[in-house]
């Protein structure tokens, strides 16, 4: 009786976790449209072995999200995600914080290097509060004008476990200077 009372009150207060996995598209197509679509809809988005590639814009993680999201892909080695001229991942919101975790995969070749979307190649976090756990996540290659090849943080907790972050860099022009090559606070 006790389980049943828990389990009722569960699925009543919508604290089961809602789930769903995906598989690129290949031949070159954009995914961002079928990620965006799935984390409207579930907070855990397990990502198949291959390339995802985003075309045109990165991935937004904002307001009309769940708060809680967690993506998961097979592994550094196995799941990776081909970035825009745009960066990879964007966290963005001003209203409500957003705890991420970002498991098992590669980011790659992000590149921000516009005026006013300067930072963060391959994650942009830019929220008041909430958190950023990346575990056994690989950036490689990405590129920022303003800092944080790789990684831009401001204003949320971020742990980083077994990641490598390799041949990110910085660039600079006269009306920029560059910092973090890697990570940016």
């Amino acid at each position: 009786k006790i389980v049943l009372a828990l389990l009722f009150l569960s699925i009543s207060f919508g604290l089961c976790s809602k789930s769903i996995s995906l598989s690129p598209k290949g031949n070159g197509k954009d995914d961002r449209g079928a990620i965006m679509n799935a984390l409207k809809s579930v907070d855990t988005l397990y990502l198949n072995a291959g390339e995802f590639i985003l075309k045109n814009e990165p991935v937004l993680i904002n307001s009309f999200l769940p708060r809680r999201l967690v993506i998961i892909g097979k592994g550094m080695e196995q799941t990776r995600i081909k970035g825009t001229e745009k960066g990879a991942f964007v966290i963005s919101n001003a209203k409500q914080a957003h705890h991420v975790t970002i498991k098992g995969l590669t980011i790659a070749d992000g590149l921000r290097n516009a005026a006013g979307t300067d930072k963060g190649g391959g994650i942009l976090v830019e929220t008041k509060g909430g958190s950023l756990t990346l575990d056994d996540v690989a950036v490689r290659n990405c590129t920022a004008l303003g800092g944080g090849g790789a990684i831009a943080i401001s204003g949320t907790n971020t742990s980083l476990k077994n990641c490598c972050l390799t041949e990110n860099k910085v660039t600079s022009d006269n009306q920029y200077a560059g910092f973090g090559g890697a990570i940016y606070f």
